[in-house]
């Protein structure tokens, strides 16, 4: 997301809503893909059918050969649920509103990498790369 799409609701509340339908739609089609990984693994389908299969109904939306193969192995092995498992380290980053305004006011002065905005708003770089997302 550009910080320019950035709008606010009459509670000035900042609206992330194209973004966050885009990448749940973008989960959702993951989730669908891996179910039909599981279901047909299970019947016994190779992981290179199962790939073209997907290639044949979403394209260039489809999952990787490498990506249905882990899945494929991964469901064989025992695993039984299709999300994603936590990840080690730092939670995702919120922004609240006081700090998409500051590196608003940053950028809009001039240009200055992710890092330089990190030191002058004293946000971390992660947020920084979120909130200009």
């Amino acid at each position: 997301m550009h910080i320019t799409e950035i709008i606010k609701n009459e509670h000035s509340k900042v609206i992330y809503s194209a973004v966050t339908m885009a990448e749940c739609a973008a989960n959702d089609l993951k989730q669908e893909q891996r179910g039909y990984c599981k279901i047909r693994g299970k019947l016994g389908i190779s992981a290179l059918e199962i790939q073209h299969d997907l290639e044949i109904v979403y394209g260039e939306q489809a999952l990787s050969y490498r990506t249905v193969a882990r899945w494929v192995s991964l469901l064989k092995d025992g695993r039984n649920h299709i999300e994603d498992e936590p990840r080690p380290g730092r939670p995702p980053s919120t922004a609240s509103e006081r700090d998409v305004a500051t590196v608003k006011r940053i950028v809009e002065d001039a240009r200055y990498t992710i890092e330089e905005i990190s030191d002058i708003s004293g946000l971390n770089s992660s947020l920084v790369f979120f909130i200009l997302k």
